[in-house]
């Protein structure tokens, strides 16, 4: 049997499991640890988005979303998303758009200009293939 405290996952890193006993600033230690794409795995898991929402958002296959978040796992100390969310804790997701209104609202506006033109040439054509 091995022991989980020197399981090793990569070459020169060992596999720690985190406890409750851990401070905040290891937690933190571990955190600052990720990379760009395992921070944002890490912060929206904890904002309960699902995983093919995360991948899709990353521009990412599925398997290397297992990938990054099997490394993130490693790293955190954790064994899954229920282990992560108890130690590291939920978040609220934002809820702001991504999108400002004012920018719909001129998209929209453009939009009904654009077809307005195109209805009216369009009528205009008619109307002169007629005559």
């Amino acid at each position: 049997m091995f022991d989980l405290k020197t399981l090793r996952t990569a070459p020169g890193r060992s596999y720690r499991p985190v406890s409750s006993s851990d401070s905040k600033e290891e937690l933190q230690r571990r955190v600052d640890e990720l990379s760009g794409d395992e921070c944002y795995i890490y912060r929206w898991l904890r904002e309960s988005y699902s995983p093919r929402w995360i991948a899709e958002s990353l521009l990412i296959s599925r398997g290397r979303y297992k990938q990054l978040f099997a490394s993130l796992c490693r790293k955190l100390g954790v064994t899954g998303t229920w282990q992560l969310l108890n130690i590291y804790g939920r978040l609220e997701r934002k809820r702001e758009s991504i999108v400002s209104t004012e920018e719909i609202d001129a998209y929209v506006e453009q939009r009904t200009e654009e077809e307005i033109r195109y209805t009216l040439q369009n009528e205009q054509e008619n109307k002169t293939g007629r005559s």
